[in-house]
């Protein structure tokens, strides 16, 4: 049997091959603590949902689209002193987004430049469509921006798992407990993050800092063998804008941290935690400030777990 000195020191190679119509259900929950200014608790909202994510095309290895679509979403708002109020949001099921997931910067580029038409920026722009074109038609109410954010963290996590990927196969795997800086695309190009979706005015963005990973150890998560990376972000800017009130807005940072659990078996997400605070001064007729403590886990759901 290999030592353990000689496991913890071997790089480790995490590459993912994707197949079309491979399928993973996840089960996700989403905390969102709202705190007064001596940072005390004052509302609590919970979001707890299921999705299935579906691979719809793999080139080369090199990057992989899926659909994520919802099952199944309930919500729970809690109140000091009250009893919780639950909804499940019916609405919700079945509606779908698209997503993708880079699996080498090299091959990409290769592929890029034999044909160019094979994988371009309308493809990733369609992505970005499909998370508008799923809320849209619903009422723009705090409540739907809740799950548009849950949204958001879902594609996080693929974004985590893509920076896994492409560290992996351009180094030759991962040396235990080096921080790894990876610049977002949003950094290098100027370029933010629409997060309006036609709830909010296209002026509302979210722009990453730089994001610092690290291979970590391993562990074992819902019985199954993982390796553990940490990451965090200590500065991204966020902006919300009414849609019809450009005074009306919402100018904050976010600051986050967590771990993404990844299958030693099938290199794909086991688990996934992030802590975020974010930070907001709220502008209108009123400056209020604003503080927000969020706790994010996904999860895997096996076939024992599902039936």
């Amino acid at each position: 049997m290999e030592s353990l000195y000689n496991i913890l020191n071997k790089p480790l190679i995490v590459e993912k091959h994707f197949k079309p119509q491979d399928s993973r259900t996840f089960k996700i929950r989403m905390d969102n603590f709202y705190l007064n200014s001596m940072g005390k608790v004052y509302k609590r909202q919970q979001l707890d949902s299921r999705f299935t994510r579906v691979i719809n095309h793999v080139y080369q290895d090199a990057i992989a689209f899926v659909t994520n679509k919802w099952d199944t979403m309930s919500f729970t708002n809690k109140l000091p002193k009250k009893p919780d109020v639950s909804t499940n949001w019916t609405y919700m099921q079945n509606r779908e987004f698209y997503s993708h997931m880079i699996l080498s910067n090299e091959r990409l580029e290769e592929i890029k430049a034999k044909n160019r038409n094979i994988v371009n920026s309308e493809d990733y722009k369609k992505c970005f469509d499909s998370i508008e074109k799923t809320f849209s038609g619903l009422p723009k109410l705090p409540s739907i921006y809740l799950a548009v954010m849950q949204t958001f963290d879902i594609l996080a996590f693929d974004n985590y798992l893509s920076y896994i990927y492409v560290h992996s196969y351009t180094n030759k795997g991962w040396n235990l407990d080096q921080w790894v800086k990876i610049t977002p695309p949003e950094l290098e190009h100027t370029q933010d993050a629409k997060i309006g979706l036609g709830l909010y005015s296209d002026n509302s963005f979210f722009r990453n800092g730089n994001f610092y990973l690290k291979f970590t150890g391993y562990g074992k998560a819902n019985n199954k063998f993982c390796a553990v990376f940490d990451y965090y972000c200590d500065y991204s800017q966020v902006k919300m804008q009414e849609k019809n009130a450009s005074n009306i807005q919402r100018n904050g940072t976010s600051y986050y941290h967590g771990q993404l659990w990844v299958s030693l078996d099938s290199h794909d997400i086991e688990r996934g935690t992030m802590l975020e605070s974010y930070i907001a001064l709220q502008e209108g007729s009123v400056k209020t400030p604003v503080h927000i403590r969020r706790k994010v886990l996904c999860e895997t759901l096996h076939i024992e777990e599902t039936e």
